[in-house]
C-alpha cells in the first residue's frame, strides 16, 4: 500500500523523499506495530498498551495507512480530469496527494475526535397491544463497547455514567462488551456492573465476547447483579400487566437459538435482544414486538448526514442502521460505541439509545 505513496511523493516532489517517507512509516510504524501488536486482527488475544502508544504510534498508522488507500484513486481522478483538459496546469500526481491529505484529515478525525462525541438518542417506539402499564416504559440500549486498547476502560466508564443518568427502567446490552481475549473482561464488568436501573440490568453475548474465552465474562457479569440471556427469557410485571424479555445467543459461532429463547413464554408483548439483527426476519414469525440489535456499527465508516443508507456495512447487512418495522414488529439497529478493526468512526458517532415504548394509535 506504501508503493503508490511513494511514487506520488517522488514524482511530485522528489524521487528519493518518496522511498524515504515509505521506508520511515514502515520501518518506524508499521515494523513496531505488527511486530508487537496484531492491530486489525480481531480474533488474537487484545491487551492492555500504554496511551501514548496508542495515541502516538498505533492511531497515527493506521490513520495513514488508511488514507494511502486512497492515492491510487486520486491519481486516476486527476489523469481523467488532466486528459479531459480539465486541469491542463495540474499533475496527476499532485491529485493523489491532495487526496491523501484530505483524506488524513478525515480519518485522523474520526480515530481522535468522533470517539469523544457520544450522542444520546431519544426514540419513541410505537408497539401494537403494549400493555397499559408500560406506557412510556424506557429502556437505555447499549452496544458494541468493545473495550479493549483502542477503547480504553475510561472510556466506557465515561459511557456508562452518561446511560446512567437517563434512569431508565430498564438497562440493556447487545453484545460485543470486548473485542477480543479475556484480559478485559474484569474491567469491562465492574464498569457494567455500575448500572443500575428499577428492572435490571440485561445482557445477551456478541461473537467478539466469544473471540477467547465467553464464559469467565459471563460468570463476571452475573457476579455483579447482570443477568446474562442466552436463549433464554423472563418477565416484567407491572400490577396486572407484563412484557417478556428474551434474549439470544451469538449466532456468528452458530449458539444462537430463538425457540429456546422463547419457548414457553406467555401471550403478551416480547422484547428481544440479539446482538446481530440477522434475526428480526426469523422473530416477525414468532410474534416479538421489538428486536433490539447493534453488530454492524453503523458501518463505522459512513457518508455523514446518510449513515442509515450509505456505510461500510450496508452491502453486507440488510438491516445496518436505525430503525426498521415490517408486519407489527420493529426492530432498532444501534450504531455501537466502540471499534473493531480499524479504530476509525466516520459519519456514525458512538450513541447510547433511550427507548421510550408507547401503544400503536390504533391499539390505545
Amino acid at each position: 500500500m506504501h508503493v503508490p505513496w511513494a511514487l506520488a511523493l517522488g514524482l511530485a516532489l522528489r524521487p528519493w523523499l518518496g522511498w524515504a517517507a515509505a521506508l520511515i512509516a514502515v520501518v518506524a510504524w508499521a515494523a513496531p506495530v505488527w511486530a508487537l501488536r496484531p492491530l486489525v486482527a480481531d480474533t488474537l488475544p487484545d491487551s492492555p498498551r500504554p496511551r501514548w502508544r496508542v495515541n502516538w504510534l498505533e492511531r497515527p498508522f493506521l490513520v495513514h495507512w488508511t488514507a494511502v488507500h486512497v492515492v491510487v484513486p486520486g491519481w486516476l481522478a486527476g489523469t481523467v480530469a488532466w486528459s479531459l483538459g480539465l486541469c491542463p496546469g495540474a499533475d496527476p500526481w499532485w491529485w493523489a496527494l491532495a487526496a491523501y491529505g484530505a483524506a488524513w484529515v478525515v480519518f485522523a478525525w474520526g480515530a481522535f475526535i468522533t470517539p469523544l462525541l457520544l450522542r444520546v438518542r431519544h426514540l419513541k417506539i410505537e408497539i401494537p397491544g403494549l400493555p397499559a402499564a408500560f406506557e412510556g416504559y424506557r429502556i437505555a440500549h447499549l452496544s458494541d463497547l468493545h473495550v479493549g486498547g483502542f477503547t480504553h476502560p475510561e472510556t466506557v466508564a465515561r459511557w456508562i455514567r452518561r446511560a446512567q443518568r437517563e434512569a431508565a427502567d430498564l438497562c440493556v446490552i447487545t453484545g460485543d462488551l470486548v473485542t477480543s481475549g479475556v484480559a478485559f473482561h474484569e474491567v469491562i464488568a465492574q464498569h457494567v456492573g455500575e448500572l443500575s436501573s428499577p428492572d435490571g440490568v440485561v445482557f445477551v453475548p456478541g461473537n467478539h465476547d466469544y473471540f477467547g474465552e465467553g464464559q469467565p465474562l459471563f460468570g463476571e457479569l452475573e457476579r455483579r447483579g447482570v443477568r446474562v440471556l442466552r436463549n433464554q427469557h423472563f418477565m416484567i410485571e407491572r400490577m396486572q400487566d407484563r412484557m417478556i424479555i428474551a434474549g439470544v445467543d451469538d449466532v456468528w459461532t452458530k449458539r444462537l437459538d430463538l425457540h429456546a429463547a422463547l419457548q414457553g413464554r406467555p401471550a403478551g408483548t416480547t422484547v428481544l435482544l440479539a446482538h446481530d439483527p440477522a434475526v428480526f426476519d426469523e422473530a416477525i414469525d414468532e410474534g416479538v414486538s421489538l428486536v433490539l440489535s447493534g453488530h454492524t456499527h453503523g458501518g463505522q465508516l459512513a457518508v455523514p448526514g446518510f449513515a442509515r443508507w450509505i456505510n461500510l456495512t450496508r452491502l453486507s447487512h440488510r438491516y445496518s442502521l436505525g430503525i426498521y418495522r415490517r408486519s407489527g414488529c420493529t426492530l432498532v439497529v444501534s450504531g455501537g460505541l466502540g471499534f473493531t478493526g480499524l479504530p476509525i468512526r466516520v459519519g456514525v458517532r458512538p450513541e447510547v439509545l433511550i427507548l421510550r415504548l408507547v401503544a400503536s394509535p390504533s391499539n390505545r
